[in-house]
């Protein structure tokens, strides 16, 4: 799965409670912690994708 969709995920989820620029904050902290991946390293690479999505989801869903 693209992070960019996880993303959307994301802010389909959490918009309607926090601001939509903390929720990319949040975002960006878990693929950070989780794949290992930067802010700029996705800017540069739209299309970067994981094999293991869920980890990321379920941290949305709590």
């Amino acid at each position: 799965m693209k992070l960019k969709e996880i993303q959307y995920a994301f802010h389909q989820k959490l918009d309607a409670i926090y601001g939509e620029e903390e929720v990319d904050s949040f975002f960006y902290i878990l693929i950070e912690a989780y794949y290992n991946v930067s802010r700029l390293q996705l800017a540069l690479n739209l299309e970067y994708a994981v094999k293991d999505a869920g980890r990321v989801l379920e941290a949305c869903i709590y």
